[in-house]
């Protein structure tokens, strides 16, 4: 299931939370069709079975007619019931049968109400994954705003308002600190929970930085990983902007999870001699050894 749900997300260019809606609804309705079959079915048994029924009412059945016929008839009285539509046309005449049309219509009641839940909790839920990025950039349009007021000659460029924004939304889609922190929920849950969480949240870092966490027959415990995931946080940069500089202490670790990194013994691209990937890492030597950089590293 994993697997064709990541071949339909990469074919069809639409999120895992679509596929797996379109998986929810197309469940619904298999279940709903399987039990108006079965409602259906024994409709039809009780108008074979009983004199004066549905079937072969003199005043109101549907007659002699093929057994087609009359489980189409019946699949449709399951639907104008189950859907508390009722027009009439088809009714049960024997007790039997009233007694059935009321079961069948307090299912329908309940399989409405369930229904109706089900939609809402699934809106619900697609407003909340976008709450926390919404409130953020509300925050950044106010205080531009502010920006721009103070400026008593002329307002902000546009381009330069649209760009803030954009490196914003962008640097808290990808930071996984944030998308943590504050849901003390997560820290209550068992070491494999966590690590399940994380991973279904951050699968394809965790796939693109796979190499990190192994070293030969050795995998780091899923307890380590957890955390040193949830502990990374976004950070974006523009085309040629210096990173480190030479003589500068690294203070953080670098992973490059998009673009590229140019490593230079000066500022100058002339001298530029090496470049990172994405996937790759730097500055853990640094650290690990307290060591100042000896290099420039710098985007590309």
């Amino acid at each position: 299931m994993q697997y064709q749900v990541e071949l339909l997300e990469g074919r069809l260019n639409v999120g895992k939370q679509v596929i797996f809606k379109i998986n929810y609804f197309s469940s619904i309705m298999i279940a709903l069709t399987l039990v108006m079959h079965i409602v259906a079915c024994l409709w039809l048994w009780l108008g074979l079975r009983t004199e004066g029924s549905w079937i072969s009412n003199a005043d109101g059945g549907i007659g002699e007619v093929t057994l087609s016929t009359q489980y189409i008839t019946a699949f449709y009285w399951v639907v104008a019931t189950l859907t508390t539509v009722g027009y009439g046309d088809v009714k049960g005449f024997t007790p039997d049968e009233y007694v059935y049309t009321m079961i069948v219509e307090f299912i329908g009641i309940a399989f409405f109400s369930f229904m109706m839940g089900s939609i809402n909790s699934i809106f619900i839920n697609e407003g909340d994954s976008g709450d926390m990025v919404e409130a953020k950039l509300e925050k950044v349009d106010v205080w531009l705003v502010k920006l721009d007021n103070s400026r008593m000659s002329k307002s902000l460029p546009k381009i330069l308002y649209d760009k803030i924004k954009l490196y914003i939304k962008e640097s808290l889609n990808y930071d996984h600190k944030k998308l943590i922190e504050g849901y003390e929920l997560f820290d209550q849950l068992k070491p494999g929970l966590r690590f399940d969480l994380i991973y279904e949240l951050f699968p394809k870092f965790l796939n693109e930085f796979h190499h990190v966490f192994v070293h030969q027959n050795y995998t780091c415990g899923k307890e380590f990983m957890s955390h040193f995931v949830s502990q990374l946080y976004c950070r974006v940069f523009i085309a040629n902007q210096t990173m480190v500089k030479r003589g500068e202490h690294f203070s953080e670790l670098y992973m490059i999870f998009q673009g590229q990194v140019t490593i230079s013994y000066s500022q100058k691209d002339v001298n530029e001699y090496f470049s990172l990937y994405s996937s790759t890492y730097f500055g853990d030597y640094q650290i690990l050894h307290e060591l100042k950089s000896n290099l420039v590293f710098k985007t590309h």
